[in-house]
């Protein structure tokens, strides 16, 4: 049921952080940017340090001690906004 508990919320960071990006939102992909802690979930994204394109960052969740990930793709457009590539859910 952790498990679950955990992918469910890890879906829901992706769809903030899709929300982040079409609010015009920009990141610099240094630190996590944390969305906080809901229902016992701490819920991040996390940038990958290599220099790919597009951008692979990842949507974490952990539930007491059950960890799991979405993983995004993401380039910025040329006026330097995130544009969401790609979502994978496994």
């Amino acid at each position: 049921m952790r498990l679950i508990k955990s992918q469910y919320a890890a879906q829901n960071g992706a769809r903030w952080f899709n929300t982040y990006c079409e609010s015009n939102n920009k990141w610099d992909y240094r630190e996590n940017l944390d969305i906080g802690v809901y229902d016992d979930n701490h819920i991040y994204i996390k940038s990958d340090p290599r220099a790919t394109e597009p951008k692979h960052v990842m949507s974490y969740a952990i539930s007491k001690g059950v960890t799991s990930r979405v993983h995004i793709y993401v380039r910025e457009t040329e006026n330097h906004r995130l544009e969401i590539v790609s979502i994978k859910p496994y």
